[in-house]
């Protein structure tokens, strides 16, 4: 199974895992974990705008 890089919106504690963690494993906080922003992600934005 493939892995996700997943972010904690409060903490910015970044763990890999293969499903989204109900709470963040370093502050302990609920609800705040989502889809961690990559480089790749950051260049892939910065192509886009470029076309427009």
């Amino acid at each position: 199974m493939n892995s996700m890089k997943f972010e904690c919106k409060k903490c910015h504690y970044i763990v890999e895992k293969e499903a989204l963690p109900k709470r963040c494993p370093y502050c302990g906080e609920e609800g705040t974990l989502g889809k961690a922003t990559v480089a790749q992600d950051i260049l892939d934005e910065v192509v886009e705008n470029s076309r427009e």
